[in-house]
């Protein structure tokens, strides 16, 4: 027996879905796909169009920087403009017997102790000494924290006429003016050494302290030698500068102590160590001790006496 169908009703071959049973058709996703990818691209190009109107507002603005920014009689970019007013160190205040105080100073502050004057080419002074490091005999004259000192640096200093400090040793420098004292007054150094144990151990050398002048600008400077300790005021050394004038450096002790001198010409400043001590080796080679030679090469600008205390 055969059942009747209802007018209207169909029904789907095998294997086939029914039109009301298939899934929304796919152009429609596209369509949203294609409509975003519009978007995304409208936006990255006005983006795009944003940083290339920003770049050439920053690009203008340099050029108008560069060519309005204030120039200096080269023509070159000026970064900062100056002030218009006097400059503090030419004020009244800081002329006269001011400006004379600070001539001379301990301006040589990568040294334990040197002295230099506020010109660019000075006659320098400083102070060295010998020491043990690692079992080996050194010169202290340049600021090391390889050294280990267990202290030094200024204890009392009023930035002109006076300071003292302790190292291993004392130092202590003081300036003084009277009718006699070229521009800037004269200035004295005081060396104390307490015990010689603590500026040198290990060595039958007991204690050497080293002092020294030499002019930056290659001048001559005459030694007179050391006879000169015995003959009260003639200096251990002169000189002349054309900053001020004729120059003496006198040497006194206190104590019976062995006094060697030497006079080096060199060119160069940074390495004044080395060549004092290649003066040493060399003489220690001859003698035994590590001592200057009491001799003066020619054009010397260096003079650096030596006082051990045997």
């Amino acid at each position: 027996m055969k059942e009747r169908r209802q007018s209207g009703a169909s029904e789907a071959p095998y294997g086939k879905m029914a039109p009301q049973q298939r899934p929304p058709s796919r152009p429609r996703r596209r369509r949203e796909r294609n409509a975003g990818g519009i978007l995304a691209g409208m936006f990255m190009g006005l983006r795009g169009a944003i940083f290339c109107a920003g770049f050439s507002v920053l690009s203008v603005s340099l050029i108008v920087w560069a060519f309005f920014w204030p120039h200096d009689a080269a023509g070159k970019i000026r970064a900062i403009s100056p002030l218009p007013v006097p400059k503090v160190l030419d004020l009244a205040q800081f002329q006269g017997k001011h400006k004379e105080s600070l001539f001379w100073g301990t301006y040589r502050p990568h040294l334990y102790f040197g002295i230099r004057s506020r010109t660019p080419k000075s006659l320098l002074a400083g102070l060295m000494w010998l020491g043990v490091k690692d079992g080996r005999h050194v010169l202290r004259h340049v600021c090391e924290d390889s050294d280990n000192l267990s202290q030094f640096g200024w204890l009392r200093h009023d930035g002109s006429t006076y300071g003292r400090q302790e190292i291993v040793l004392s130092t202590y420098f003081l300036k003084s003016w009277d009718q006699e004292s070229g521009y800037g007054g004269d200035w004295s150094v005081r060396i104390k050494v307490e015990s010689a144990s603590k500026v040198i151990t290990e060595s039958r050398d007991a204690s050497s302290i080293f002092f020294y002048v030499v002019n930056e600008d290659g001048g001559a400077v005459n030694i007179l030698g050391k006879d000169s300790l015995s003959k009260g005021q003639v200096p251990f050394a002169t000189g002349h500068d054309v900053e001020y004038g004729n120059w003496e450096l006198h040497l006194k002790k206190k104590t019976e102590a062995q006094v060697n001198f030497a006079g080096i010409h060199t060119s160069f400043m940074h390495n004044l160590t080395q060549l004092v001590w290649r003066k040493l080796e060399i003489q220690g080679r001859s003698t035994g001790r590590l001592q200057l030679s009491d001799d003066s090469q020619k054009l010397a600008n260096m003079a650096i006496f030596q006082v051990a205390f045997v």
